[in-house]
């Protein structure tokens, strides 16, 4: 069985609350949302050390929200960037934007309760 791109019941634990949770998971997806751009536009660009900033951003608040694939993929970018080694990045890039709309699509889906 495929692991779901959030731990949704460990962090309504460790809120106690799931409306609270829930709108932490949104700020998070909007936020985000505009750091993946960037990421991207770094890979584009060449700039490492933007591709650092940014994916180090998207790691600490992915792995804040137990959505450790989001999180294991932006330190992969944040690693790239700071060896200044992009081989590979787009493709890692593209991973990480699949594995944001399956969270987007996730958190839309999902019928949480706490």
């Amino acid at each position: 069985m495929e692991q779901t791109p959030l731990d949704v019941a460990g962090g309504i634990e460790r809120l106690g609350d799931a409306e609270i949770w829930q709108e932490i998971v949104q700020d998070y997806i909007d936020v985000c949302e505009g750091l993946i751009t960037e990421i991207g536009n770094s890979i584009a660009a060449g700039d490492a050390l933007k591709l650092r900033q940014d994916s180090h951003a998207v790691k600490g608040s992915s792995a804040e929200l137990l959505a450790s694939r989001m999180a294991s993929l932006s330190a992969d970018l944040e690693h790239m960037g700071r060896e200044n080694q992009l081989d590979g990045a787009e493709r890692k890039f593209s991973e990480l934007r699949e594995e944001f709309a399956r969270l987007v699509d996730f958190v839309r889906d999902a019928s949480i309760s706490g």
